[in-house]
């Protein structure tokens, strides 16, 4: 057994195994089909021979080896993302640093400083949310905004007399609220 080889290791894939991962990996393809008659040259368009295509594209997908180097692959190309992204931002604030201190305006330096100080997260906004821990009936809550809109129109509410029907209350002018009727 010492002459076979691993077929799990990326490192022992043929170039067309690593040709086929690459044109996935790198987007060229848009499916494991298009890439796999690109690299093999396929030239078969009868069903038969598509269905065929399509099961070996699967086929090779899931070889350990391509799966390995799809992952390494992948591994790399985060790492080199955040890489990227890290020079990127201490670019942008050595560029910062250098326009304030060296700005001609004082609005410039400020906007400048302003923006190194949102980007150290110094001028994050805090808002505290509170729960409610007791839940209100819907009756209670009516009776809450009666009660706001009775304080808020300052309107005292009378009860009515029923004596006689000839005996009506009538309000004085200084009685009665500003168009609102409770």
């Amino acid at each position: 057994m010492a002459g076979k080889k691993d077929k799990s290791d990326a490192r022992e894939l043929t170039e067309l195994q690593r040709r086929f991962a690459l044109q996935v990996l790198e987007g060229k393809s848009p499916t494991l089909v298009h890439a796999y008659r690109e690299v093999y040259d396929c030239k078969g368009d009868s069903p038969k021979q598509k269905k065929a295509q399509a099961n070996e594209a699967s086929r090779l997908w899931k070889h350990p080896g391509v799966r390995s180097f799809s992952e390494d692959f992948r591994k790399k190309a985060e790492a080199q993302r955040v890489r990227r992204e890290v020079g990127e931002r201490e670019r942008v604030r050595q560029r910062l640093w250098s326009e304030a201190d060296a700005a001609d305006r004082a609005s410039d330096r400020i906007n400048a400083l302003r923006l190194l100080g949102q980007d150290a997260g110094m001028f994050t906004e805090r808002v505290e949310v509170k729960e409610a821990t007791d839940e209100l009936s819907d009756a209670e809550v009516i009776a809450e905004i009666e009660i706001a809109l009775r304080n808020a129109i300052d309107v005292s509410v009378r009860p009515l007399v029923e004596d006689d029907e000839e005996q009506q209350v009538e309000a004085s002018e200084d009685d009665k609220p500003d168009g609102y009727l409770m």
